[in-house]
C-alpha cells in the first residue's frame, strides 16, 4: 500500500481548548491531495479541508454529530473516497 489513512479517525472531539483532542482531521501518510467536507445532520456544509494542515476546531458549532465525506489522492495518483460521522462534545 502507498499510502493510507490512519487506521483510527477519530469519531470525538472536544474543543474545550485543553490541547488534547481539541481537533477533527484525518492522519494520512504518503497523500498528494485531500478533500474533506464537513456537513450538519440537515446537510448544511460546515468546514472544507482541502490541505494536510487544515483541521476543523469546531468553533461556532453546536455540539453533536457531524456528518463528512472524504476523497484522497496518493502520491501515486491512487484515490481513495469515503465518509463518516465524528461528534463533537463541548466540555
Amino acid at each position: 500500500m502507498v499510502f493510507h489513512s490512519h487506521q483510527h479517525v477519530p469519531n470525538v472531539f472536544t474543543p474545550n481548548g485543553d490541547k488534547s483532542n481539541d481537533e477533527f482531521f484525518i492522519d494520512v501518510t504518503n497523500g498528494k491531495s485531500i478533500e474533506v467536507h464537513i456537513f450538519n445532520r440537515w446537510g448544511n456544509k460546515m468546514f472544507d479541508i482541502t490541505d494536510f494542515k487544515t483541521k476543523w476546531d469546531g468553533k461556532d458549532a453546536a455540539e453533536g454529530v457531524y456528518f463528512f465525506t472524504y476523497t484522497i489522492e496518493g502520491m501515486n495518483g491512487e484515490i481513495r473516497e469515503g465518509q463518516g460521522h465524528v461528534t463533537l462534545i463541548n466540555k
